[in-house]
């Protein structure tokens, strides 16, 4: 069975890295996926499956869209997340400082691969 017709019973991911024999491990949150059956290893315990459970459904070419064009008044931080930080933008606009230091997120956003996006994001 190839490997992104499986699905990660924890998280619903569909990436996985090969562990060894018929064993893959989701790239997201870690779990194992044995075989094609998609059976589930035992799990170490329950705070480690709550917090291995997807947060939201962030989009990184919306963010990069939002702080390319938006980023000045820090629209992509309250999309990120970031409330405390999109309020700090908003308060200092009118300085132009943080349409600079958006730049430099739009470019640190767009070098950013999609697999550490969404661990930091959308997990």
């Amino acid at each position: 069975m190839a490997q992104q017709e499986m699905k990660c019973p924890t998280c619903g991911g569909d990436k996985f890295r090969h562990k060894e024999g018929s064993t893959y491990r989701c790239a997201y949150c870690g779990g194992t996926v044995i075989g094609p059956e998609i059976r589930r290893a035992p799990a170490a315990s329950a705070t480690q499956e709550q917090t291995a459970t997807r947060r939201s459904n962030k989009d990184k070419t919306t963010a990069l869209i939002l702080c390319l064009f938006l980023g000045g008044i820090g629209v992509h931080k309250f999309y990120l997340g970031q409330t405390a930080w999109g309020i700090l933008y908003i308060l200092f606009c009118w300085t132009q400082i943080t349409f600079l230091i958006a730049f430099i997120e739009f470019i640190v956003l767009a070098a950013t691969s999609s697999e550490e996006f969404d661990r930091k994001y959308n997990f």
